[in-house]
């Protein structure tokens, strides 16, 4: 019966109304304007110096934007995306675990530097050697729905493409941080004149990104919750 139910859940008359999608250019200014000076500030510190203005200058523009950002969004009818959905536990575990997780991952990407350069491997070697990397992968994909899943579960079927959003939001920041981690950890370290140089500041940029995951995996853990949907009209109040 579940087949025909769902069938006439289809029926015109009997149509869901789903809430109209509305582009909001004042929230995606503020919220990716201080994404990009946060970035900017973290990427160029090791280079210019941390208490250089131009750093100071955007890590203060950065927090600047986002906490704009957050008193817009609180007030705006149709805001880019409602802080008040993190309220909801499963969104900010899934939300943490998706980011820290392609934080992480991307954190790697200077594997194929240290292989060839340091330890003299041929582009074909090294693509043999990082293939175990595929096992970590797999681990991490079958963990990936539950994340996923987390983020959609305190959300009703009318929020399905604000917990997407999300997803995909957190996944690319995620990716994003973990560059800029492991590139400014190997810059503010170590000159990189020398494959020691470049050994022991890889170390430490990859003992940072592993008490990151830890923390973050601590934190999932210890506020995951399954609760049932609520309606995005209860998590905004």
């Amino acid at each position: 019966m579940r087949p025909f139910d769902e069938g006439v859940d289809l029926w015109p008359g009997r149509r869901p109304r789903w809430p109209k999608a509305a582009l909001d250019p004042i929230g995606t200014v503020l919220l990716t304007g201080g994404l990009f000076a946060l970035l900017h500030g973290i990427i160029e510190g090791p280079s210019r110096g941390w208490g250089a203005p131009g750093v100071l200058g955007g890590f203060g523009l950065g927090l600047g934007l986002v906490a704009v950002f957050i008193a817009y969004a609180l007030r705006a009818e149709r805001p880019l995306l409602d802080p008040r959905v993190f309220r909801v536990a499963t969104v900010r575990a899934g939300t943490l675990g998706v980011g820290a997780a392609f934080l992480a991952l991307f954190g790697l990407f200077v594997n194929a530097q240290y292989l060839q350069d340091v330890k003299g491997y041929s582009t074909l070697l090294t693509g043999f050697a990082i293939a175990p990397l595929a096992v970590g992968m797999g681990v991490m994909g079958a963990c990936a729905p539950a994340l996923t899943g987390g983020i959609l579960a305190g959300l009703p079927a009318t929020g399905a493409g604000l917990g997407s959003g999300l997803n995909s939001a957190a996944r690319e920041l995620g990716a994003a941080l973990g560059v800029a981690v492991i590139g400014t950890v190997l810059n503010s370290h170590h000159a990189l004149r020398s494959a020691a140089d470049f050994t022991a500041g890889l170390a430490i940029g990859y003992r940072i990104l592993a008490g990151i995951l830890a923390a973050a995996t601590i934190v999932v853990a210890a506020t995951w919750r399954t609760p049932a949907p609520v309606a995005l009209e209860k998590v905004s109040r």
